[in-house]
């Protein structure tokens, strides 16, 4: 997953072998996972499998480093296309960019472990900003 800005803020899919000696020269391009060009102020994406629910979940902020920021939710069946399926704007501090969220090794999220979602956070202090660490409660 990797993001791309031009006309608007995407997140794209890519994969190749690990294997592979001539990475990245044979990626293999699957197309646009998260178009977020509607979404001002969108940041990269975390994407994480889940697979006590058999899907894949990404997460990243939105108007980011304003006020106003917050964290928008995705979901997908097949990790390739994702549809938003909630925003979060309570408890988000102030400034908030570049979120991420605990998983394992291989990018999976067990919610029978402690999970993690962080964040940098400020405003106008450019360079010198706050973490904040905040447990997943799963519902």
């Amino acid at each position: 997953y990797y993001s791309w800005n031009d006309e608007g803020v995407t997140t794209r899919v890519a994969t190749a072998s690990a294997d592979d000696p001539d990475w990245p020269r044979n990626l293999i391009f699957h197309g646009v996972a998260m178009d977020k060009s509607n979404i001002a102020g969108s940041d990269h994406s975390d994407v994480k499998y889940r697979k006590d629910i058999g899907k894949f979940q990404a997460i990243h902020t939105a108007s980011r480093m304003t006020k106003e920021g917050y964290i928008v939710l995705w979901q997908s069946d097949d990790g390739l296309t994702f549809k938003k399926i909630t925003e979060i704007h309570d408890n988000v501090m102030p400034g908030i960019h570049n979120c991420g969220w605990s998983g394992n090794e291989q990018g999976h999220i067990d919610p029978t472990k402690k999970q993690y979602l962080s964040y940098a956070y400020g405003i106008e202090t450019w360079g010198v900003w706050n973490t904040r660490w905040v447990e997943i409660i799963w519902e």
